[in-house]
């Protein structure tokens, strides 16, 4: 059965309808974590108590708590912020381009990124999200290797690595600035990682 569009586009307009939907939607979800997390930081300062003992405290039993708490807090405003590009780049990206699989990989990642944080870690406690964002990053590159479908072609990084990624691909599935945008600033915030002395 052949597919139909609406009268006024054809088959490729109406797949980028498609796609910036799909993209504006991940953005949005991207940006309702991020703003839950500064929520969360700003009821620290309204109450003026600070959440730090949700955190994971290596080798403790107390401390597995926070393997279910510790992304959700932050140790500092600047903590926060240089947590929340990469997690609105990779959050973006990761709905938009895997949403039925990171439904799945989300709480994998939060939970093993915990449980390893609390086995290798050393005291005192951590907090934040970076081991989200570094599940994001790798969870986006290995479904990018293993998939290369559209999408994946759409938010990979130009060159030679996607065998996919013929002349005549990059003219079919070539990116919007929708999706350039972003993945464009997930390299740029390559050579920048975490703070050193918290998550």
């Amino acid at each position: 059965m052949s597919e139909s569009y609406p009268a006024a586009l054809g088959p490729d307009r109406a797949m980028r309808r498609r796609d910036a939907r799909a993209f504006w939607r991940a953005a949005a979800w991207a940006f309702a974590a991020v703003a839950l997390l500064a929520w969360i930081k700003a009821l620290e300062f309204l109450f003026d108590k600070p959440l730090d003992g949700l955190g994971i405290v290596p080798g403790t039993a107390m401390g597995l708590i926070g393997v279910l708490t510790a992304p959700l807090v932050h140790g500092s405003v600047e903590h926060l912020i240089s947590n929340s590009f990469p997690l609105l780049v990779l959050g973006t990206l990761a709905r938009y381009a895997y949403p039925r699989a990171l439904n799945r990989a989300l709480p994998l990642i939060w939970i093993l990124s915990g449980i390893g944080t609390w086995l290798i870690g050393r005291p005192p406690a951590h907090v934040g999200a970076s081991g989200i964002t570094e599940g994001l990053l790798f969870f986006v590159f290995m479904l990018g290797v293993l998939r290369r479908d559209r999408r994946s072609i759409a938010i990979a990084p130009p060159g030679p690595r996607w065998p996919a990624a013929s002349p005549r691909w990059r003219r079919r599935f070539r990116r919007p600035w929708w999706v350039r945008w972003p993945s464009a600033c997930w390299r740029a915030s390559a050579p920048f990682g975490p703070a050193p002395s918290r998550r």
